[in-house]
């Protein structure tokens, strides 16, 4: 696993580079997960992660973080 942070609570970490992915509670007691580079909700396999219980947010934001920290590593192993 990547010494960065990886989900919400390692966020505040002083000098970290921040995830691309973060969660956010909404107003009805839900959760989103965002993508900071879109600045919209994110999305996979063409369902927004919109609506969902903290547990599976919080799941979801660590999986997209860490996909995300695996395709920088191999791009920085390529070049």
């Amino acid at each position: 696993m990547p010494d960065g942070p990886m989900n919400w609570l390692d966020d505040a970490q002083a000098g970290a580079e921040r995830p691309r992915y973060f969660i956010e509670g909404q107003e009805n007691g839900t959760w989103s997960v965002f993508d900071r580079l879109t600045n919209a909700p994110a999305v996979i396999d063409d369902e927004m992660l919109v609506e969902l219980t903290f547990e599976l947010a919080d799941d979801m934001l660590e999986m997209m973080n860490q996909i995300e920290a695996d395709a920088k590593a191999r791009e920085q192993r390529s070049n």
